[in-house]
This record gives C-alpha cells, structure tokens and sequence, in this order.
C-alpha cells in the first residue's frame, strides 16, 4: 500500500496524533517542492495543525477534522490565535490534497485548491483530474480566462468536499450546490465536463440548470403563488381554460398567475366580506390601484426610481383586465363554468387605469427603447466591420485537427457571428424567427414576363401570422454565403460522398 492509499485510509480510523503526524512526513516526501526548507516548514505546519486536533472531539479524524472546521478555522482565516506564520494553511493543504480528510465546501471557499493539488506528484488522481480540467477549460473562448480559472478550481472542491476519485463522479446537483456558492465559472466548469463526456447533454447556463425539469400544472402555479383558498378555484379554471384556448407558453401562466395572487390577497386582506369572485365590483379594483402602484415601488430592482410609476404596475393591472374581461366574454357560452364566477359588471376596463400617470410610464419606455435603437444604429456599421474583420482572420489562421479527425478553428464560430448578425440586419428578423429558418424557407418565384425572384418565408412567431418577405441583393449574398459554407463544411467533414 502507497503512502497515499494508507492517507485515505486513515479518515475513517481513531485519530492518532503519532500515526498522523508519521504519515505526514512520509507523504510529504512525495510532495513537488522547490527545497527542503518547505518541506519542513509544512510538516510543521501540520505539528500545528495536529495541536488544534487534539482540543477537538470526537473518536475519528474525520470527525475531529469537522469539529477543528467549527472551532478553529473560521478563527485562523481572521487571524486570530493563528500558528504557523505565513504557513499557516499548509497544515490543511497536507491533509486534504492527501485526501486524509473530507473538507466542507464553505472551507474550501476561499482556498486556492489548484496551487495545494500543484504540489502533489504527476500520477496522483487528483492531479490527472487537475491536467484534464485544464485542457477541457482551455478551448472556452466565450468566457474570460479568470472564469476559467475559477472554473478549475470549483472542479476541484467538487472533488475534494464530495470525496471523488473523478471528475465522472459529479453530477448535476453537485453543480447545483456549487453555484449557490460560487456562481462566477460554474457555467464554464458545466461547458468543460460535458467537453469531457461526463454529463451526455448540452452545456447548461445557471438559470436552466436550477430551472424545473417538469413544468407545474395550474393547480401548482396557483397553490405556489399563494391565491387564498375561496379564490384558488376560478384561478384555476381560468388557467386551464387560457392555456387551452389562447396560449400554453409557460412564462405567460406564471406572469398570469402571479399578477392575479396579488389582487386576491389584497381582496383578502381589506375586503375580507368578499367570498367569491362574483363579489368583485369597480370600486374593488380602483382600491387596488394605489396598493399595486406601492407593491410596485417595493418590489422594483436596481437603485429607486422615486415616486415614478413603474411599468410592472401596470403589467399586473392589463393581467387583471384581462382576466376580467376573458371570464365575463366564456361566461355568455352555453353551458359555461364561468357562469357562477362572473360579477355583475366588468369591474376593470381600460378606462379604469386613466389618469394614474401609466400613460408617462409607457412613454418613458418608448423613449428608453428608442434611444437604445438609436446607439446601435450609430454604432452596428462598427459591429457588422468587426464580426467581418474576425471572420476573414480566422480564416487566414491554421487549423488544427479534432478527435474526430476533421480540421476545426475558430472560422466556424466567427463566420456563424458574422452570418447571424447580416441576417438580423438584412431581413429585420427577430431571433427566434431566425433561429427557425431552413433551406425550405426560400421561395422560388416567376413573374408574368418570366422573371425569377425569390422571397423568405417566415414562420409565424407568438401570435404573428407567417409572412415572406422580398431577398433583396444585401439578404441574397449573406443567405447564399450561408448556404455554401454549409455545403463546404459537410464536405469537409463527410467527404467527397456526401
């Protein structure tokens, strides 16, 4: 047995300061150090460290490394009673990197894990693992080189606060917890280990990797929104029935339900006389104006806008409106379940939100929009000349060959930049209209003097009818760019048989 297998052992044993501080010193012969006077200075670093051990409790070594953890560490990191001098965390870095011990991720929170695993010698697990997340964070070029550092090591907590041997170990909640510490480098660390074929999935962000796997039904929506019970019913029904009838996109339900959950609260808590939705009248609604206008202002991010109206207000409002207006219009079918939920007159129109100052909330919105797209016209001439200028150098640069032995470099990702961005400007797109585009959607067309030209379909988007729109000469060369470099690539990638 090696003196790192006997180290891994000893966690689980009854703690023994003579067998410890034997381990320690051999070891720390295997440890890549510049000179003996390290060395010594770490394994007195240890001595230290094993003095803590001894004031501690509990009958393992783990078990007094977690109760050191509680009592001492928090004290050394602030230096208070801190042994050891400058060297004060090499104690620490001998048993973890030696795996003697299971550390906590709030431990490791501000350790630089990747110079302890540094000094380990080159056939050691940890550092394989260290040399492979290295080269899987290397070719990341859609994030800076310190995300990619911090991605390094938060794979290397992972490691050592689960106890891994791999980095085929970690799963998905293990990222999960990770980024509720440290969220900077996670996505890129997610990006590197699906490169490394630990996960079989695409790369996740931060927002899709803590999102639901299922989404909720409209019973959950409602219950999790917090709707008081005597109204959870036609919230209920009303969700289902728009879902059904207009639009099942989940974010619409959601926004839906959390705008309603604060009318019925409100209803709740000033008209507690109100049992049912058929109660509601006008003058409930023109109460609640004044309470949302304030919800509005408390819930708001960024620095305070003052006593502005602020546009959320009035989302909620145009959700309530609407709920209202839908419920009274299905009540008139035959045979309606709305029918007993109906009041007795639509308690909120559109002349219900006049004169409450959303008339110069909405206008501010269209001033920020507009002066936002007036600094991109000023400066897109600027951004479509550099997207080009990338392009035509990545493809004066080499490539080099892949695993899967076709030449890769960054010309793909260049010329994609390129093509998507002149495809928005040329044809006025929106992203997810692009996004659906095929070869399919260019429409071969004759005119009555026998004249050939073509048109773009496109895909109806949300609510919009599908549209086509005339290739003018600027669309026609990028669309005819784009179509010869997918040619070129699949040739290059399948050979002259494809």
């Amino acid at each position: 047995m090696t003196a790192f297998e006997k180290a891994e052992a000893l966690a689980g044993q009854r703690y023994d300061r003579d067998k410890l501080l034997a381990l320690v010193d051999e070891v720390t012969m295997h440890f890549r150090m510049p000179n003996s006077f390290e060395r010594s200075k770490m394994r007195a670093a240890c001595r230290y460290l094993a003095d803590a051990l001894d004031r501690c409790s509990g009958s393992t070594l783990q078990q007094r490394w977690n109760d050191f953890e509680k009592k001492f560490w928090s004290h050394w990191k602030a230096g208070i009673n801190r042994p050891g001098g400058t060297y004060w965390t090499w104690g620490a870095r001998v048993l973890i990197s030696a795996r003697m011990i299971v550390p906590s991720l709030d431990m490791l929170a501000n350790v630089r894990v990747n110079q302890w695993v540094a000094h380990l010698p080159e056939d050691h697990p940890l550092a394989q693992q260290h040399r492979a997340l290295l080269g899987a964070t290397a070719p990341i070029t859609w994030t800076s080189s310190f995300n990619r550092h911090l991605a390094v090591c938060n794979g290397l907590r992972l490691l050592l606060a689960r106890g891994y041997d791999t980095l085929h170990h970690i799963k998905d909640d293990d990222l999960k917890l990770l980024s509720a510490r440290w969220s900077k480098g996670t996505d890129t660390l997610d990006a590197a280990l699906c490169s490394l074929g630990v996960f079989s999935r695409t790369p996740k962000r931060g927002s899709a990797r803590h999102g639901r796997r299922q989404r909720m039904t409209a019973s959950e929506l409602v219950e999790n929104a917090g709707v008081p019970d005597r109204f959870q019913q036609v919230v209920i029904l009303y969700l289902e029935t728009y879902e059904a009838r207009v639009s099942d996109v989940y974010r619409t339900l959601r926004h839906k339900v959390i705008a309603l959950s604060h009318f019925w609260r409100f209803i709740r808590d000033q008209h507690p006389d109100v049992k049912r939705c058929s109660q509601i009248l006008p003058r409930h609604v023109r109460e609640y104006i004044p309470h949302v206008l304030a919800r509005a202002r408390a819930v708001q991010r960024g620095p305070g806008a003052g006593d502005e109206v602020r546009p959320t207000a009035h989302s909620w409002l145009v959700d309530l409106r609407v709920f209202f207006s839908d419920l009274c219009a299905w009540a008139t079918e035959p045979d309606s379940p709305f029918k007993r939920f109906t009041p007795r007159t639509i308690p909120a129109t559109r002349h219900t939100f006049l004169g409450y100052g959303f008339e110069k909330a909405r206008e501010r919105t269209r001033a920020r929009i507009t002066a936002t797209v007036l600094d991109l016209e000023r400066e897109m001439p600027k951004i479509r000349a550099f997207a080009l200028q990338r392009w035509k150098a990545a493809l004066a640069a080499p490539k080099v060959t892949t695993t899967r032995g076709y030449p890769w470099s960054d010309e793909v990702d260049t010329f994609w930049d390129w093509a998507l961005l002149e495809l928005l400007v040329q044809s006025g797109l929106r992203i997810e209209e692009a996004s659906e585009l095929t070869t399919l959607d260019i429409l071969k067309r004759k005119m009555p003097d026998g004249r050939i030209y073509y048109l773009l379909h496109i895909k109806p988007s949300k609510f919009d009818r599908a549209r086509v729109i005339p290739i003018g000469d600027g669309l026609g060369r990028v669309l005819a760019e784009i179509i010869r470099y997918v040619k070129r690539f699949y040739s290059s990638v399948s050979g002259p048989g494809l």
